[in-house]
């Protein structure tokens, strides 16, 4: 399985299509992780353009292509002048299911398709080909950081590794 992060820095677009397709060459399924509602209006509107939207609804429905997405933002809080890393998500975010209304309702998606039969018909290919995460289900991870952090040793050792 392959993942590809649809950002390209300093081309001045926020996906890589040649990434993209590269990966279909290589892997059974790519999952691609949409940043944000305008990046996925880009990466669909890239078929659109190009003539090749079945293409994309083929890859959905035969699950060569699949979404993967962060139901919650990662920041950098301080407190007390000591930074730490904060999983946070809104009221929408943290409920099952809402990439359909919080991506696909959005209006850069929304302008690609402005009949709703077409729209409803993207709504129903995406179903059951995204995968959203939750901020509870990283909560394990984050403690563990916290606690490798606290501990000279282990931070020590951390830090090693990177320059290693």
């Amino acid at each position: 399985m392959g993942i590809c992060l649809t950002r390209a820095k300093g081309s001045g677009k926020s996906i890589d299509i040649g990434l993209f397709a590269e990966s279909l060459i290589y892997y059974d399924t790519v999952i691609v992780n949409p940043s944000n509602q305008l990046q996925l209006a880009e990466f669909i509107s890239w078929f659109i353009n190009n003539g090749t939207l079945n293409d994309f609804y083929m890859l959905l429905k035969e699950g060569t292509l699949k979404f993967y997405e962060y139901s919650f933002i990662s920041t950098a809080i301080i407190k007390d002048d000591e930074y730490s890393i904060w999983n946070i998500q809104d009221k929408l975010q943290a409920e099952p299911n809402s990439f359909e209304r919080r991506f696909l309702y959005h209006q850069s998606i929304e302008a690609l398709f402005p009949k709703a039969r077409h729209r409803k018909h993207l709504y129903s290919a995406f179903r059951d080909n995204v995968v959203e995460v939750k901020t509870e289900e990283f909560g394990s991870a984050i403690e563990n950081a916290r606690a490798d952090f606290r501990d000279p040793r282990r931070n020590a050792i951390i830090v090693q590794s990177f320059v290693d």
